[in-house]
Protein backbone atom coordinates (compact mmCIF):
# COMPACT_ATOMS: atom_id res chain seq x y z
CA UNK A 1 0.00 0.00 0.00
CA UNK A 2 3.02 2.74 0.97
CA UNK A 3 4.48 1.63 -2.86
CA UNK A 4 1.18 2.66 -4.46
CA UNK A 5 0.84 5.86 -2.46
CA UNK A 6 4.31 7.20 -3.41
CA UNK A 7 3.92 5.82 -6.84
CA UNK A 8 0.95 8.37 -6.93
CA UNK A 9 2.64 11.32 -4.78
CA UNK A 10 5.57 11.41 -7.28
CA UNK A 11 3.18 11.26 -10.33
CA UNK A 12 1.59 14.46 -9.03
CA UNK A 13 4.60 15.76 -7.79
CA UNK A 14 5.61 15.45 -11.34
CA UNK A 15 2.55 17.18 -12.77
CA UNK A 16 3.13 20.15 -10.51
CA UNK A 17 7.03 20.53 -11.31
CA UNK A 18 5.70 20.35 -14.66
CA UNK A 19 2.99 22.99 -14.83
CA UNK A 20 5.72 25.20 -12.29
CA UNK A 21 8.26 24.75 -15.01
CA UNK A 22 6.24 25.69 -17.95
CA UNK A 23 3.95 28.71 -15.86
CA UNK A 24 7.86 29.95 -14.85
CA UNK A 25 9.01 29.84 -18.69
CA UNK A 26 6.29 31.52 -19.85
CA UNK A 27 6.54 34.29 -17.42
CA UNK A 28 10.75 34.35 -18.11
CA UNK A 29 9.83 34.37 -22.03
CA UNK A 30 7.30 37.58 -21.55
CA UNK A 31 9.51 39.32 -19.45
CA UNK A 32 12.78 39.29 -21.45
CA UNK A 33 10.37 39.96 -24.70
CA UNK A 34 9.33 43.05 -22.92
CA UNK A 35 12.77 44.21 -22.14
CA UNK A 36 14.18 43.65 -25.76
CA UNK A 37 11.27 45.00 -27.50
CA UNK A 38 11.70 48.26 -25.08
CA UNK A 39 15.38 48.12 -25.28
CA UNK A 40 15.58 47.80 -29.45
CA UNK A 41 12.94 50.83 -29.29
CA UNK A 42 15.54 52.52 -27.41
CA UNK A 43 18.55 52.09 -29.84
CA UNK A 44 16.33 52.89 -32.71
CA UNK A 45 15.27 56.15 -31.02
CA UNK A 46 18.87 57.02 -30.23
CA UNK A 47 20.09 56.24 -33.88
CA UNK A 48 17.10 58.51 -34.54
CA UNK A 49 18.78 61.17 -32.38
CA UNK A 50 22.20 60.76 -33.47
CA UNK A 51 21.20 60.92 -36.99
CA UNK A 52 19.00 63.89 -36.63
CA UNK A 53 22.08 65.66 -34.64
CA UNK A 54 24.15 64.75 -37.73
CA UNK A 55 21.43 65.96 -40.43
CA UNK A 56 21.52 69.28 -38.25
CA UNK A 57 25.43 69.86 -38.30
CA UNK A 58 25.21 70.14 -34.35
CA UNK A 59 28.45 68.06 -33.61
CA UNK A 60 30.04 70.76 -35.53
CA UNK A 61 29.21 72.96 -32.27
CA UNK A 62 31.48 70.54 -30.29
CA UNK A 63 34.39 71.03 -32.47
CA UNK A 64 34.88 74.38 -30.58
CA UNK A 65 35.85 72.29 -27.85
CA UNK A 66 39.21 70.94 -29.65
CA UNK A 67 40.01 74.23 -30.29
CA UNK A 68 42.34 76.36 -28.09
CA UNK A 69 41.77 76.54 -23.78
CA UNK A 70 41.25 79.69 -23.59
CA UNK A 71 38.18 79.61 -26.05
CA UNK A 72 36.99 76.64 -23.94
CA UNK A 73 37.03 78.50 -20.60
CA UNK A 74 35.45 81.62 -22.52
CA UNK A 75 32.52 79.88 -24.74
CA UNK A 76 32.01 76.45 -22.90
CA UNK A 77 28.46 77.49 -21.55
CA UNK A 78 27.47 78.90 -24.36
CA UNK A 79 28.28 75.93 -26.55
CA UNK A 80 26.40 73.45 -24.40
CA UNK A 81 23.69 75.79 -24.78
CA UNK A 82 23.87 75.85 -28.22
CA UNK A 83 23.84 72.04 -28.32
CA UNK A 84 21.04 71.87 -26.11
CA UNK A 85 18.80 73.98 -27.54
CA UNK A 86 19.50 71.69 -30.91
CA UNK A 87 18.48 68.39 -29.34
CA UNK A 88 15.31 67.41 -30.52
CA UNK A 89 12.83 67.09 -27.49
CA UNK A 90 10.51 64.26 -28.51
CA UNK A 91 14.09 61.79 -28.80
CA UNK A 92 14.73 62.63 -25.71
CA UNK A 93 11.27 62.35 -24.41
CA UNK A 94 10.67 59.25 -26.05
CA UNK A 95 14.37 58.14 -24.58
CA UNK A 96 13.19 58.75 -21.60
CA UNK A 97 9.60 56.84 -21.25
CA UNK A 98 11.73 54.00 -22.56
CA UNK A 99 13.78 54.27 -19.37
CA UNK A 100 11.43 54.47 -16.93
CA UNK A 101 9.25 51.37 -18.96
CA UNK A 102 12.31 49.55 -18.19
CA UNK A 103 12.89 50.56 -14.60
CA UNK A 104 8.71 49.84 -14.02
CA UNK A 105 9.05 46.53 -15.47
CA UNK A 106 11.68 45.55 -13.49
CA UNK A 107 10.80 47.02 -10.04
CA UNK A 108 6.88 45.58 -10.51
CA UNK A 109 8.21 42.34 -11.52
CA UNK A 110 10.62 41.80 -8.56
CA UNK A 111 8.39 39.91 -6.60
CA UNK A 112 7.30 37.88 -9.04
CA UNK A 113 10.74 37.09 -10.10
CA UNK A 114 11.65 36.39 -6.52
CA UNK A 115 8.79 34.28 -5.64
CA UNK A 116 9.59 32.50 -9.17
CA UNK A 117 13.32 31.83 -7.90
CA UNK A 118 12.00 30.38 -4.59
CA UNK A 119 10.06 28.07 -7.22
CA UNK A 120 12.81 27.29 -9.25
CA UNK A 121 14.73 26.58 -6.53
CA UNK A 122 12.47 23.90 -4.97
CA UNK A 123 12.15 22.30 -8.69
CA UNK A 124 15.95 21.64 -8.87
CA UNK A 125 15.45 20.34 -4.99
CA UNK A 126 12.90 17.70 -6.14
CA UNK A 127 14.48 16.56 -9.36
CA UNK A 128 17.77 15.76 -7.18
CA UNK A 129 15.89 14.23 -4.97
CA UNK A 130 13.82 11.88 -7.42
CA UNK A 131 17.33 10.91 -9.30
Amino acid sequence: MKKQKSNISKRVMGKVVTFEEKRLSFFLWNYRSILMIIFISAVVIGIGLYWELVTRKAFDLLSLFAEDREIIAEYWADTLTMFYEEIPREYIVSLGICFALVFIVIFFTKPIRIKLQRILADIAKFKRNES
